[in-house]
Formats: structure tokens, sequence, C-alpha cells
């Protein structure tokens, strides 16, 4: 099994879509040896131009009785790009996977896949109450690859801006931030995470303000704010968010000025100026 195992791996690294290739790894899709099959599928995923008998093989697997054979499948479907109808349902049906890394694992193949069907969003707004943490981790991040910026995917990725996890709540934030939409409710969303307990999440939270494009006064003074905070990765990704809006909207500018004259501490300074170049300059 061993020997079958890194002989699976070497055929796959090599990247070739040979008729012997092929045969030999869909054979090995049939291996007693649960490892051997999942190998075998993660390198037919890495294969170029495989014809769509691996796709087919493929998703003979999804139903295989081991969790890490189904979640090497569902990798291996996403890499080889096939969106297909067939593709799609197999991978929808993974959703409801007993195993958690198997529900992360057709999550996250589906946000990479593009297809933003009802179904497909159904799907993965229902993975966002999923007790496991990875889970709605990898269903927020999908609906936010998805773009689909409808009121019930926004309502979801809000209704989780208080997760307990902080890894959920900063994706949201990045979710929310990539959909576009900038509506009161989350500009407010995103505006309480500034002041999260967690550093990483404050950051996400900046960059999705920056990225959403509005720069009311409570948005701007949210990551004027942030500016002094302890983490200098999260003072600089305020930074860049106001850099940003700087570029759309004129009114940060002054705002900018003033604070820098008025009330900018002296260790927190030098980020404003670094926004008023990006501003100016535009760089």
């Amino acid at each position: 099994a061993d020997v079958r195992y890194s002989a699976a791996g070497a055929l796959g690294r090599l990247g070739n879509a040979s008729s012997a290739v092929v045969q030999r790894l869909m054979g090995l899709l049939q291996d007693p040896q649960a490892n051997v099959r999942a190998s075998a599928a993660y390198a037919l995923g890495s294969l170029d131009n495989a014809p769509s008998a691996v796709v087919q093989g493929l998703l003979g697997l999804l139903q295989d009785p081991q969790a890490n054979v189904r979640a090497s499948v569902a990798d291996a479907l996403v890499r080889l790009g096939n969106a297909s109808s067939a593709v799609v349902q197999g991978l929808l049906g993974l959703l409801q996977d007993p195993q958690d890394y198997v529900r992360y694992s057709a999550a996250d193949a589906l946000g990479r896949l593009g297809n933003a069907s009802s179904e497909v969003l159904q799907g993965l707004l229902e993975l966002l109450q999923d007790p496991q943490e990875s889970v709605r981790y990898s269903a927020a991040d999908a609906l936010g690859r998805l773009g689909n910026a409808s009121l019930a995917v926004v309502q979801g990725l809000l209704e989780l801006l208080q997760d307990p996890q902080q890894s959920v709540r900063s994706n949201v934030a990045d979710a929310l931030g990539s959909l576009g939409n900038a509506s009161s409710a989350v500009l407010q969303g995103l505006l309480g995470l500034l002041q999260d307990p967690q550093d990483y999440v404050r950051s996400c939270a900046a960059d999705a303000l920056g990225r959403l494009g509005n720069a009311s006064s409570e948005v701007l003074q949210g990551l004027l704010g942030l500016l002094q905070d302890p983490q200098d990765y999260v003072r600089s990704r305020a930074a860049e968010a106001l850099g940003k809006l700087g570029k759309r909207d004129e009114t940060v500018l002054p705002v900018l000025v003033q604070w820098l004259e008025q009330s900018a501490p002296e260790d927190s300074a030098g980020y404003g100026v670094d926004v008023l170049w990006a501003i100016v300059v535009g760089e």
C-alpha cells in the first residue's frame, strides 16, 4: 500500500495527463486502501487537460466510506476547474457530510468553482450555522468568493459577526468587504468589529471598510481611531483603508488633516502622514 500511495503522488507531481498515467491513477481509485484512493484522487486533480473520464471517476468516489477520500475528491474536482452540473450536485451532497473536514472541503470547492446558483447559495447559507468553526469559516469564505450580495447572503453573514470564534468573525468581515454591499447594517457591523478584542479581526474589518468605499464621518472616525491600535499591522491596515477611501472621496483629506493637526498622538501620526501621502501622491 505504501508503494502504491507513493506512486500515485509521484504521478500527480509529474502533471502528465497521458493515457498511461490516467489509466494507472484511475485504477488506483479502486484500491482497497483508503490512503491510496485519496492519493490517487489528489494526483488526478493535478493533471493538466485531464479527460472527462477523470471527472467521472472522481464523482464515483464522492460516496466513498472513508472521509479522507471524499475530502480529497472535493479538492481534486476544484483543482480541475470543472463546474459542471454533476460536479456541483456532487459537492452539494457533501455539504451534509457527517465529517466536518469534508463539509469544509466541499464548501471551499463550491466557492472556488464560482457557481452562484440559488441551490449553492442556500447550501452555503445553511453551513453558516454549522457547529464546527472550520465549516462556518469555509462557508463564509465561499459566499464572499461567489460575489452574490443578495439580502439573504448579507443577512446570513451579518448574523455571524458575533461568532465566538475569531477566525469566523474575520472571514465574515472579509466576505462582506468582497461583496460590496455598503448598507447601513453592513457598515455598522464592521464598525463594531473595529473594537473586537482580537487584533486580526480588527484588521479585517478595517480592510473591508476600505474596500466598501463609504467615507461617512462614522467610518472615517472609526478608522482614524484604529491608527492608535496597539498592534502595528492593525494600524497599517487602517491606514491602507483610509488611503483607499481618500482616493474615492474628497471629504477624507480635510478630515485627515484636521486629525493630524489636532488629535493625532505622536506615535500614530506617522500612519496618518502615510495616508496623506497615499491620497495626494496616489501611491
